[in-house]
């Protein structure tokens, strides 16, 4: 009995220490010491000569991506898109989905909440397409995922490029599975999740 009770209290004092040591290197600092957080992170390229679809409105937004032809770049105005279900590249090659501005803080596609599950409540699907590129977007506020790239769907070379992932309530980024499909190739890069 009393083992166990020496025992208990060595645990806590260890736990003590632990939390103490943890703190103290914490309080010691300083945001310098956080530099290699503050990388520059490049706009991606535009291909010279693409087709250029600049968008301002859910609608347009819609229409450009379910009407993309191969080689286009779809240009999103800097605003929050609130969306009722899923936009979806399917049957794409060499898309672009960006941001205007280079800055993923001023473009938002915004999902239905956290509240709401049924099968619309992805942002952006991706499938059986090919050298599809998403950069400098903010993905908010869904039940299940931001991006799902369906691998069922055979999608190559789908490119995540300085995205930011807020208040999704599954997963950020979602790549699925089948037993007949893959997905093959592709980047995530210069992404977070808050």
């Amino acid at each position: 009995m009393r083992d166990a009770k020496r025992q208990r209290a060595n645990h806590g004092v260890t736990r003590f220490v632990v939390l103490f040591f943890i703190v103290g290197i914490v309080g010691m600092t300083s945001a310098d010491d956080f530099e290699w957080l503050k990388r520059e992170v490049p706009t991606v390229s535009i291909p010279h000569g693409a087709r250029t679809v600049d968008v301002n409105t859910v609608q347009a937004l819609r229409s450009a991506v379910s009407d993309a032809q191969d080689g286009d770049v779809i240009r999103v105005a800097d605003g929050t898109y609130e969306l009722d279900s899923f936009l979806g590249l399917y049957g794409k090659r060499n898309v672009m989905l960006i941001g205007a501005s280079g800055d993923p803080e001023k473009v938002v596609l915004k999902g239905r909440s956290w509240d709401v599950v049924d099968h619309q409540d992805d942002i952006l699907r991706i499938g059986d397409s090919e050298s599809i590129t998403v950069a400098h977007l903010t993905f908010a506020e869904c039940h299940a995922y931001g991006i799902k790239v369906e691998a069922e769907k055979f999608p190559r070379d789908i490119h995540i490029f300085n995205c930011r992932f807020f208040n999704i309530a599954t997963r950020a980024i979602k790549g699925s599975t089948s037993q007949t499909g893959v997905a093959v190739g592709g980047s995530i890069r210069f992404c977070r999740s808050e």
